[in-house]
């Protein structure tokens, strides 16, 4: 598997522990970082916030580890920021312990930018030449570490060019050379900064996956659309109030305040998603499915995410609930129906629907 996470956050509406496909935290004054609602580079929420003046910055880190542990993975998202001093930026490769092997950084003083990366021992492998980014402009910053004690790499790209290679370093220091988790950590300076648009790769596997993003995706990287149910197709569950759908297609974490529940075994619900406009994309790199759930009875319950294409239901991970809730995401980088790359058409006439099952 090549493509491993890709996350646009924009349906976490606050920092969730129960539900949040992430670890987001901070290393100073216990400061979370936030989902700002305006703060989207196309729509929907990014993770940021300047915490009212404070000099300090978070972590976005994946909770568990990459489904396909590797020693060579790409890190890419797209960073925003709003002063000339202060800004850092870092995509970080993770060790089975979660601690950080090596760092690809950007910084950002009096207007210059640096691009570093520095190891676990705290020691800088190289650095590039001082350059020039505009604030208050979107950027993608994407980097790729393999590790080695003397033959570890990097490579590190902005806006798709190349800004920073090295070869023949230390980049796993004595932690093994295999990275299991990735992240990002952002910071900041009494500026706002945010962070939208992330995705995981490994340079396994077919093209367009196994490389960085930009190169297929366009200059400034892949946009993460997200789609919440709009309408009823086939229900089974019942809904807390009103209809179905509208219990479920809420762009913020709602807990007992709206749901659908389910006692019986096979029960379905698909809805319908919104419509994408075909000017909006031309190429869909991969599909995800979401669900939250959690059990309100003893006893064994499992529950499953799907996705309807082509008129056939494909049932993803079953997920055994708890009393507390969970989220499990489904990723597609094929279209199930076809077993090939997906056609955008499909989301311009609704014709893919998502829905969940009572397994």
């Amino acid at each position: 598997m090549a493509l491993q996470f890709f996350d646009g956050f924009d349906d976490y509406g606050s920092y969730n522990t129960a539900i949040t496909s992430l670890y987001l935290y901070s290393a100073l004054y216990a400061q979370y970082g936030g989902f700002a609602t305006t703060g989207g580079a196309f729509s929907g929420t990014a993770i940021g916030g300047n915490d009212s003046g404070v000099v300090g910055g978070g972590y976005i880190q994946l909770p568990g580890p990459l489904s396909s542990p590797t020693n060579s993975v790409i890190v890419g998202a797209r960073a925003y920021y709003t002063g000339a001093t202060g800004y850092t930026c870092a995509n970080v490769y993770l060790d089975n312990f979660g601690r950080i092997m090596t760092k690809v950084q950007f910084t950002q003083v009096n207007g210059y930018t640096t691009v570093s990366a520095v190891n676990y021992a705290g020691t800088t492998l190289g650095s590039s030449s001082t350059f020039i980014l505009q604030p208050n402009t979107w950027i993608y910053f994407e980097s790729l570490v393999t590790m080695g004690t003397t033959n570890g790499s990097v490579t590190a790209l902005i806006n798709g060019q190349t800004v920073l290679t090295l070869n023949n370093v230390n980049t796993q220091s004595t932690l093994g050379n295999v990275v299991y988790y990735a992240g990002i950590n952002y910071g900041f300076n009494g500026t706002y900064t945010y962070v939208d648009d992330m995705y995981v790769c490994d340079t396994t596997g077919p093209a367009p996956y196994n490389t960085f993003l930009t190169a297929v995706a366009g200059s400034m990287g892949p946009r993460v659309l997200t789609l919440f149910p709009s309408a009823n197709e086939s229900v089974q569950w019942t809904p807390k109030t009103g209809t179905n759908y509208s219990e479920v297609n809420n762009s913020t974490f709602q807990g007992d305040s709206s749901y659908v529940y389910s006692s019986v075994p096979g029960n379905t619900d698909l809805y319908n998603v919104s419509n994408v406009s075909s000017a909006t994309i031309n190429e869909v790199l991969a599909v995800q499915t979401t669900l939250v759930s959690r059990e309100d009875n003893a006893g064994t319950v499992n529950v499953a995410g799907l996705i309807q294409s082509g008129g056939n239901i494909y049932q993803g991970n079953t997920l055994p609930l708890t009393v507390n809730y969970q989220k499990v995401v489904n990723l597609y980088t094929n279209d199930p129906d076809t077993g090939s790359t997906w056609n955008p058409s499909k989301f311009f006439t609704g014709n893919v629907s998502i829905g969940v099952r009572q397994v």
